[in-house]
């Protein structure tokens, strides 16, 4: 899952997650999420099937659905290497098209 962090988050010391973060906030325990879900601080983001992307994104699709990515979220939340592996292409190729889709979802 992300989370778009809406307030600075500070996670003790010097460390912050900043407010417009996305995230899947794995450093948090569990029901840390759940509280600043119930606060508003954090909430979930959802992102579009990857159909609605229009035909940029047709190509990527068509490796993409095989192997069972019909989202965005499905994307963001696949490891690249073993992505890549799967639709042989390079990792760096599945992580720009990760980047790019995560991009989608900044407001």
């Amino acid at each position: 899952m992300r989370y778009r962090v809406h307030t600075d988050l500070s996670l003790g010391g010097s460390k912050t997650i900043p407010r417009g973060t996305l995230s899947d906030l794995a450093q948090l325990r569990p029901e840390v999420r759940g509280i600043l879900l119930a606060q508003g601080a954090i909430s979930l983001v959802a992102g579009p099937p990857l159909t609605a992307l229009g035909s940029a994104w047709a190509t990527r699709r068509e490796k993409l659905l095989p192997v069972g990515i019909v989202d965005v979220d499905g994307l963001l939340n696949a490891d690249p290497a073993e992505l890549a592996k799967k639709i042989k292409v390079k990792t760096d190729l599945v992580k720009q098209w990760q980047a790019e889709a995560e991009s989608l979802l900044k407001v």
